[in-house]
C-alpha cells in the first residue's frame, strides 16, 4: 500500500525544501584558483509528469542576498551594485521552458533570471531519486543537476585587469544544485 501511495504522489505538485536543498558554485580568481560559495533556495515548485517527463516544469527563486563565499568582504562586494545589486534585483529566478532527453537524465531548458536580464540555459540533471515517504507522512524526492553561465552574460561585468596579464573574476560560474523536492498529496 505504501508503493502505491509514493506512485499516485509522483504525479502531484512538489515543492522545494529550503532546509533540505542547496546551490553551490565556482568560480576561477586570478585565473589560478577556484572561490567557492552558495546561495540560499528561497522557494520552487515542481510539476513532475512521472510518464512523460517532457510535459514536467519547474521554477525556483533563489535569494541572492544569501551569497555565502565565506568571505565577509567579499560576500558584501557581491551583494553591492558591482555584482548582484540585491537592493535593486532581490531575487534569482528561474523558469523551465521545455525538458528532453531520456528521464534518467534529462535536460532542463529554462529561463534565468539575474538582475532582470534573462537568457536561456540548459540545466543537467544528473540524478533524480525514488519517491520516499518521510516519517511525518510525506512524500520526498531528490535532484542533483548542474549548470555553467557566463556572467556577462546577466550584466555581472565587474572585473579588474591583473598587471600579469588576465583579469581577477573569471567569466564562466559553474553551478552545482541539490534540491529535495517534498509533496503532501494523500
Amino acid at each position: 500500500m505504501a508503493n502505491e501511495a509514493v506512485q499516485e504522489v509522483a504525479v502531484a505538485p512538489w515543492s522545494i525544501d529550503p532546509a533540505h536543498s542547496s546551490i553551490q558554485f565556482k568560480i576561477r580568481h586570478m585565473a589560478i584558483a577556484w572561490v567557492r560559495g552558495s546561495f540560499r533556495v528561497r522557494t520552487g515548485t515542481l510539476h513532475l509528469v512521472k510518464d512523460n517527463i517532457a510535459e514536467s516544469r519547474i521554477e525556483v527563486d533563489i535569494d541572492p542576498a544569501s551569497v555565502n563565499s565565506g568571505e565577509v568582504d567579499r560576500d558584501t562586494h557581491l551583494r553591492n551594485a558591482d555584482f548582484f545589486d540585491v537592493a535593486r534585483y532581490p531575487s534569482i529566478h528561474f523558469q523551465s521552458t521545455g525538458i528532453s532527453g531520456s528521464p534518467g537524465s534529462p535536460v532542463v531548458a529554462g529561463d534565468l533570471t539575474i538582475r532582470s536580464v534573462t537568457r536561456p540555459v540548459e540545466v543537467k540533471v544528473g540524478e533524480i531519486s525514488a519517491p520516499t515517504p518521510d516519517p511525518w507522512g510525506s512524500v520526498r524526492i531528490a535532484v542533483t543537476a548542474s549548470v555553467t553561465i557566463n556572467r556577462k552574460d546577466f550584466g555581472l561585468t565587474w572585473n579588474k585587469a591583473l598587471e600579469t596579464g588576465g583579469f581577477l573574476v573569471g567569466d564562466d560560474i559553474f553551478v552545482d544544485l541539490d534540491i529535495e523536492f517534498v509533496s503532501n498529496a494523500k
